[in-house]
């Protein structure tokens, strides 16, 4: 059982894809293991598109709104016009 374990979590961790993340988040929940747990969340916090509903009812209130509220605080591209901001601070205008 531990070879099928460990061949089933390196094919999980290689998928770099939105669904991948939520599938390696809800393996470490099953193992119980924070470092997958942490890696999966922040695969979905910088992934595209963002979880739908029904994934983010796997996932969690918990998971969602770590990936939700981190998303936000990307780094810009350019100045926000209200707060001129390039990195990480956003004002109720950005937001």
């Amino acid at each position: 059982m531990d070879a099928i374990e460990e061949t089933l979590l390196s094919d999980l961790e290689t998928k770099t894809t939105t669904e991948g993340y939520i599938d390696l988040m809800l393996a470490s929940r099953v193992i119980g293991s924070d470092p997958l747990y942490e890696k999966a969340l922040q695969g979905l916090i910088a992934s595209e598109p963002k979880p739908t509903l029904e994934e983010a009812q796997l996932i969690g209130v918990d998971a969602y709104y770590a990936v939700m509220s981190r998303s936000r605080f990307k780094p810009r591209d350019h100045p926000c016009t209200s707060c001129h901001q390039t990195r990480y601070l956003m004002c109720n205008n950005c937001y």
